[in-house]
């Protein structure tokens, strides 16, 4: 009876986290619609609300799209690392050497 009453008690504790947790992450939405709030930043970019000069928005759009076009092989060579380090992880006779060799590599990138 006792061990009854404390799964109860439990599954309350967790369905009341678990409640907690769904609505604090979810959009506001009054009837389906966006709240001010929520239009007011639909569209907002990093250059948005800077107060910005047309020349500026495009100097600054075409400095984004060189620092985009640098970092797209570092992130793709990450991606390779990162694989190769599970890879390295889940074989049958794992090489520890390696494995931190791949994790130098994969700090170094990141730096």
């Amino acid at each position: 009876m006792k061990t009854k009453i404390l799964m109860i008690v439990m599954l309350m504790g967790i369905s009341t986290f678990l409640v907690a947790q769904t609505t604090q992450n979810a959009p506001k939405r009054i009837h389906g619609k966006m709240t001010q709030g929520m239009k007011a930043r639909e569209g907002r970019g990093p250059a948005q609300g800077l107060n910005l000069t047309d020349v500026q928005k495009q100097s600054f759009k075409t400095g984004m799209m060189a620092v985009q076009k640098q970092l797209l092989p570092l992130k793709n060579e990450l991606g390779e690392l990162e694989a190769h380090q599970k890879s390295l992880v889940m074989a049958e006779k794992t090489d520890l050497g390696a494995i931190n060799k791949n994790i130098e590599k994969i700090g170094a990138l990141r730096v």
